[in-house]
């Protein structure tokens, strides 16, 4: 019945943040009897509970790379991972997409999308973008056509950011 509770509640996220671009999608990875789901189960299941998002079966087992139980990724608009829960808490899992629907394309919301650097405030503080770590006054530390800024006098280290993002 947790299973129930839970696809139900995110459904119910679904419905409430698709018209600002939420997809969600449930992928079954067994039936009822611990077999490979079929088109049919799948169909059922999406029936049965009255579900609007889409209801998806793995018959081969592929996204068994992500757990047995109740998994939940967000991911942004690149298809980059920026939240993975491992339980049915509906309401972190509601905080990690509304946090990515507020994020602008090329923004980050999370660290997790920036790799090796950091998901830093713009100059002016307006948005999160990724950004490398710098030492300031050394701009040969940043990319090519970035300068280092810091956000703080007595800090050593500021971002890498292109000029016209610092007032």
């Amino acid at each position: 019945m947790a299973c129930a509770n839970f696809i139900g509640q995110m459904d119910d996220i679904y419905e409430e943040l698709k018209d600002q671009g939420y997809e969600s999608w449930a992928i079954l990875i067994y039936d009822q009897n611990g077999e490979p789901p079929t088109k049919e189960y799948c169909k059922a299941y999406r029936d049965g509970y009255g579900l609007k998002m889409r209801v998806l079966y793995d018959p081969n087992g592929a996204t068994k790379m992500y757990g047995d139980k109740e998994t939940s990724i967000v991911s942004n608009e690149a298809g980059i991972i920026v939240y993975e829960a491992h339980s049915d808490l509906p309401i972190a899992i509601r905080q990690a997409v509304e946090d990515e629907l507020k994020a602008g394309y090329g923004e980050c919301s999370d660290p997790a999308v920036c790799g090796d650097e950091y998901c830093a405030p713009t100059p002016v503080g307006d948005t999160k973008i990724c950004a490398p770590m710098c030492t300031f006054g050394d701009d040969s530390t940043c990319p090519q056509g970035e300068v280092c800024y810091r956000y703080d006098d007595s800090k050593e280290n500021g971002f890498c950011f292109t000029p016209d993002l610092i007032p």
